[in-house]
């Protein structure tokens, strides 16, 4: 897409170019944001593209302009007993721990569980993380006997790609525009 030109990717969406390589994307309802957001990849002319929660402090020309847009994820929790691997349970727990943790993700979307992915490694859930810098890496999930609990990994997944030399999220050190910093020792 050029700059300004808007276009309709989507029966429920319109699109706008914003340049530097943001779109602003409105939705007709908030049935077509929860379906674009729950999608894990948008490919639009060949090119991938990552939707990303708009917040209402995001300025395209501030420093670190990226580091506020809220990304989809999506979250898996491992080490689940087979009786706990259903959907009601992922959502019930997320939702939890979303409350408990300053509301740490809003809940979108869960894998459905007849797929092959899901049978092989287990459900997941899409959410869309406040703050991805205080995202836990473990929970305890209190045992049924009610002797104390059991802590299981959390694995979050599907966010953009982002630099190791820059630490900037889009691209890859591959392909950072930042200069390669000589190794300083001989």
């Amino acid at each position: 897409m050029r700059g300004g030109d808007e276009r309709s990717t989507n029966p429920s969406r319109t699109s706008l170019s914003k340049g530097r390589g943001y779109f602003e994307a409105h939705f007709d309802n908030p049935t077509g944001k929860q379906h674009t957001l729950s999608h894990a990849e948008h490919r639009l002319f060949n090119n991938t593209i990552l939707f990303a929660e708009w917040t209402p402090h995001f300025q395209l020309e501030a420093e670190g302009a990226e580091d506020l847009l809220q990304y989809p994820l999506w979250a898996q929790i491992r080490g689940l007993p087979r009786f706990l691997r259903n959907e009601e349970f992922l959502r019930e727990v997320i939702n939890q721990f979303a409350t408990v943790i300053n509301q740490f993700a809003t809940v979108i979307y869960v894998e459905n569980s007849d797929s092959y992915r899901a049978r092989m490694l287990g459900l997941r859930v899409r959410i869309v993380p406040l703050d991805t810098i205080t995202l836990p890496d473990t929970i305890i999930i209190p045992k049924i006997d009610g002797d104390g609990g059991a802590p299981h990994d959390v694995v979050y997944t599907g966010g953009p790609d982002q630099c190791e030399r820059c630490h900037k999220k889009g691209h890859s050190v591959k392909h950072c525009p930042q200069p390669r910093h000589p190794n300083k020792n001989p």
